[in-house]
């Protein structure tokens, strides 16, 4: 007599999940049984019919699969579909870079993200001193109530229910302000004569000086100090 196999219901399961299932079989004349699946990539342990299938993106859909059971002498099979649905995948984002600015930069920069299952992707951020475009562009001016270090939180949102955080540093500091250079009297040499002008400068933001003279008078030297 042939062996009697247990139908197997159509079965549902998200991509990248593993599917598992024994497969039920018995010969009534106590015989050793034997089982096979097709297609090949659904692998059933010919021993035990235990069976699995690990999902993957290259195979989306309905997969016919035939489940075969023998014991040496009659052959006896059932079909089901496994149907292999898609899952939501989240969007990548290209980290932006840190940016450093000086009070008055203009920042004016595109930030780049795309959903790997075509789905159009939203920006959305957490900072007070800007708000990004839903297409990723960047835009303001660097102002002194910005001075500092800011971690700026990015969020990009695929419509789906996926999300992206992603952190980016942007610093302020003070513009460059230019030294300022006390005046210079205007003096009178004569032949054979020398003379010795202090020369005195400051810079606003301590940075250090440099001094040179800019002069067609080649006689004229500058002495640092």
């Amino acid at each position: 007599r042939p062996p009697v196999i247990e139908p197997i219901p159509d079965q549902e399961i998200t991509v990248e999940d593993r599917f598992e299932w024994r497969v039920r079989a018995y010969d009534p004349d106590g015989d050793p049984l034997t089982f096979g699946c097709i297609p090949p990539f659904v692998i059933v342990d010919p021993f035990t019919g235990e069976m699995w299938y690990q999902t993957d993106w290259d195979r989306l859909g309905n997969i016919s699969v035939r489940v075969t059971v023998t014991d040496g002498k009659d052959t006896v099979w059932t079909e089901f579909v496994l149907r292999v649905l898609p899952q939501n995948r989240p969007p990548v984002v290209e980290p932006p870079e840190s940016v450093v600015l000086e009070v008055g930069d203009v920042l004016d920069m595109q930030l780049r993200a795309y959903d790997p299952d075509g789905d159009p992707v939203t920006w959305m951020d957490n900072s007070w001193f800007f708000d990004i475009e839903p297409g990723g562009r960047v835009r303001f001016i660097a102002d002194g109530s910005m001075i500092g270090t800011h971690i700026v939180t990015l969020t990009v949102y695929d419509g789906n229910g996926s999300f992206v955080h992603v952190p980016w540093q942007i610093r302020v500091v003070p513009s460059n302000r230019p030294p300022r250079l006390d005046p210079v009297p205007d003096v009178r040499v004569y032949t054979g004569q020398s003379r010795e002008l202090g020369v005195s400068a400051t810079d606003p933001d301590g940075d250090n000086l440099e001094f040179w003279v800019d002069s067609n008078a080649p006689f004229v030297l500058l002495v640092p100090k």
